[in-house]
């Protein structure tokens, strides 16, 4: 068997003991999808522990209490749902209910049989940024639920994706990663992308930021998206479309990175992106001035920054009222 050097040990004892940061969760995360050996060995060291003095035996242990224990001492943000698992007759499954809770926002679940992990987040609010355990970045919009899975044998790394997710994929030459969208398969080759995948939409959406990606089913080649580029599966007729034009939406992604573009846009047109973004809202004094047209980027500014150079470039004037930002003029400059 593999040698495994000591800190593992370390950070496995840690978040048994509930003494582990988010740090130390996200490395042993990132450290069991390597092998299954890693696996075994986990399964290994949670059966030396839980026989230990920190614990009570296998056959009384109190999967209930232990969460009792730790979930008092441990910060789960607001939109993150409280993950509980029922007590099983197999004492590494009951020592996989602490793990669940001591890895907080994301939760790792054994298979009793393949001992392949799988790792969850969702938000229901609010947009949630998080990283999964192979590196890759993940901004979940509203209302929207991803697993991850690795599979050791075909080397294959997935994300079941339900709602809307943005991601920067974390690079690996030895496994493939994919997101899969209900049939829908988007395969990474080295990219940033958006998927939109509604369940109550017909359409899946992927946008391209960087990089390119595939988008099939498994009975339809799909076609192939590069930088900048939007496709469209439609869920009914089982049809593939790309854009006519470079990315019909250039911001499909700001509410993950707030970045935003906007070529000879309407200002009905941009008040709608960036209101979808930010909690301060900005408004126009009259709607004679929602065909006004601007070109201009946005880069992770806040709201009233944005405010002062739309209206510095269309000639206008910025009032603050409450929870909105409101921008004065009366014609477009």
């Amino acid at each position: 068997m593999e040698h495994f050097p000591e800190h593992i040990d370390d950070l496995i004892a840690k978040v048994l003991a509930d003494e582990a940061d988010a740090n130390d969760r996200k490395e042993l995360g990132a450290w069991l999808i390597e092998s299954e050996e890693h696996q075994q060995y986990l399964e290994q060291m949670s059966a030396l522990y839980i026989k230990s003095e920190q614990l009570s035996t296998a056959l009384i242990f109190d999967t209930d209490a232990a969460w009792q224990k730790v979930s008092n001492s441990i910060k789960i943000p607001d939109e993150t749902p409280v993950v509980h698992l029922k007590p099983k007759t197999n004492y590494f499954l009951r020592i996989a209910a602490v793990l669940v809770i001591a890895l907080g926002v994301g939760f790792f679940i054994w298979n009793n049989q393949s001992l392949a992990p799988q790792y969850a987040m969702q938000s229901l609010n609010e947009v949630l940024h998080d990283t999964l355990p192979d590196g890759t970045q993940a901004s979940l919009n509203t209302q929207t639920k991803i697993t991850y899975d690795y599979d050791a044998k075909k080397k294959v790394r997935k994300a079941n994706l339900q709602g809307e997710a943005y991601f920067v994929i974390s690079e690996d030459k030895n496994s493939q990663f994919l997101v899969q969208a209900e049939e829908l398969l988007i395969k990474d080759i080295g990219t940033a992308f958006n998927v939109k995948a509604l369940a109550a939409s017909d359409t899946v959406e992927v946008f391209v930021k960087e990089g390119e990606v595939q988008i099939y089913t498994e009975q339809n080649a799909g076609l192939s998206l590069q930088a900048g580029e939007t496709g469209y599966y439609i869920k009914s007729s089982k049809k593939f479309f790309k854009a006519k034009q470079e990315s019909e939406d250039l911001n499909a992604a700001a509410y993950a990175d707030k970045e935003f573009k906007f070529r000879n846009a309407s200002m009905r047109k941009v008040l709608k992106e960036i209101n979808h973004v930010y909690d301060v809202k900005l408004e126009l004094s009259t709607k004679e001035i929602e065909d006004c047209r601007i070109t201009v980027n946005f880069r992770q500014d806040d709201i009233e920054t944005i405010a002062t150079v739309i209206a510095e470039t269309m000639g206008w004037t910025v009032q603050s009222d409450e929870s909105k930002l409101v921008l004065v003029g009366s014609s477009c400059q």
